[in-house]
């Protein structure tokens, strides 16, 4: 049943993510009294949680997927919702790989402790709400962290292996395309470089079984106050003196009192305000890029790697492959490599056709498992930057120079709206946890202000 234009709701919560799903759970916790309407303009719920089956059943997870120790409000909700998880990577121990130079190579265990000890030293200096604040942000936040990579006094390959696990593994933009502070304050936000980077007791630690789609599902089907619309793109945002006017694709209005944006700040950037946001308000949401990452799965009929004691991950310094997991799930005799591919590899391997994808992304697994990861049964991929409504993945990171020049502005309401999703988080930006985290913190702002 659709309401007449003539309701008035008290909050209009726009996406329908993790960060939507979350303010609208923590208002209704708060507020019994509440109505309030979710906008939604794909034909589903999750966001950036997404998952696909195989005829057999087999779980594909097409966007976010990881669960670590501190993500406390991701915990919360699997215990809340009895779910289940298992442990990154599920079956063996066997060795991680890195290639460089056109080998596996041994990692030199005190050049690469060393290094990130020194990022780490930097990353602690981090204000996680005011990073703009620091007294080197003018300088971090005009270079770019390849720039400082390549300043830093080692001629190691290390350098290079742990420059591209966070530029552009962590941050999914390639390192010239972004500032050190942006860089440093993703690794402060997320626990520091190794809890960041390791599935070990790390962020990466814990997969969802059935899927963390299931987390927004579940979310959904708790909440009894709000009304969940899909299919309906938002076009037009009015906030007048004392309602906001939300006006969709279908010039339909609907009337709030407040509205939560928990989109991507690069998606905010295609809808219009009648009522001009303040100049420095869209400079921030124009000087977000995009997140790029392609993620990639070949099925095999086993985990073939085991037998061979490699764990299925792999850091690569060359070709198109940045990273290699092991996605292979308990109880399936499949076994799954995810493949993750980046900024410009990302832009240069999408010029071909998808059958040239598969066998120059197989031609790079040789290097790395050998003959056998040629016998892949299926082939599949999902790039999230042609998906309108998340504007690229894993996250969008500011441009150089933004945060000196409008961090200030990052995640404050402006009139009726409030702006929530994984980019206002301070914390576990990025991540799932810290799209749930910018929801509950919208949620109390909003309560504050009805």
């Amino acid at each position: 049943m659709i309401e007449n234009n003539d309701i008035k709701y008290d909050v209009i919560i726009i996406g329908s993510g993790f960060s939507g799903l979350a303010a609208a759970l923590k208002l209704e916790q708060e507020n019994k009294n509440l109505k309030i309407l979710m906008i939604e303009a794909d034909n589903r719920i999750g966001g950036r949680s997404f998952s696909k089956y195989l005829d057999d059943g087999t779980l594909i997870e097409l966007g976010g997927q990881w669960v670590g120790p501190k993500h406390e409000q991701m915990l919360k909700l699997i215990k809340q919702f009895n779910l289940k998880t298992y442990v990154t990577p599920p079956f063996n121990k066997g060795k991680n790989l890195y290639f460089y130079n056109n080998t596996i190579q041994e990692l030199p265990s005190a050049e690469f402790n060393a290094l990130v000890k020194e990022i780490d030293k930097l990353t602690n200096s981090i204000n996680l709400e005011q990073p703009w604040n620091h007294q080197q942000a003018k300088l971090w936040d005009k270079i770019t962290f390849q720039k400082f990579m390549k300043n830093y006094k080692s001629d190691s390959w290390v350098k290079i292996l742990i420059e591209k696990l966070i530029a552009p593994a962590l941050v999914s933009i390639d390192s010239n395309k972004v500032s050190l502070l942006q860089a440093l304050f993703y690794i402060a936000s997320n626990g520091g470089f190794t809890f960041a980077t390791s599935a070990n007791k790390g962020a990466q630690n814990y997969r969802v079984l059935g899927g963390t789609w299931q987390i927004a599902q579940k979310i959904a089907d708790s909440l009894k106050q709000t009304k969940i619309i899909l299919n309906e793109e938002v076009t037009m945002i009015d906030d007048a003196k004392n309602q906001v006017i939300i006006t969709i694709n279908t010039n339909k209005n609907y009337y709030g009192k407040h509205c939560v944006l928990a989109l991507s700040p690069v998606v905010i950037n295609n809808i219009k305000f009648k009522q001009s946001l303040p100049k420095v308000c869209k400079s921030l949401l124009a000087s977000y890029n995009s997140g790029g990452a392609l993620k990639v799965h070949f099925v095999y009929s086993s985990p073939f790697w085991i037998k061979d004691n490699k764990s299925g991950t792999v850091n690569s310094c060359q070709g198109y492959i940045s990273e290699v997991v092991d996605n292979t799930t308990p109880g399936s005799k499949k076994g799954i490599l995810t493949v993750f591919i980046y900024g410009g590899k990302r832009t240069k391997i999408l010029n071909f056709s998808e059958n040239e994808r598969k066998e120059l992304l197989i031609n790079e697994l040789t290097n790395f498992f050998g003959d056998k990861a040629k016998a892949a049964k299926e082939y599949i991929e999902f790039n999230w930057i042609e998906d309108s409504w998340t504007g690229g993945c894993f996250v969008a990171n500011l441009k150089l120079g933004a945060w000196v020049k409008y961090g200030e502005y990052w995640k404050q309401p402006i009139g009726l709206l409030h702006f929530a999703g994984t980019e206002t988080s301070s914390y576990f930006y990025g991540y799932l946890e810290g799209a749930i985290l910018a929801g509950q913190r919208v949620a109390n702002e909003v309560i504050k202000n009805l």
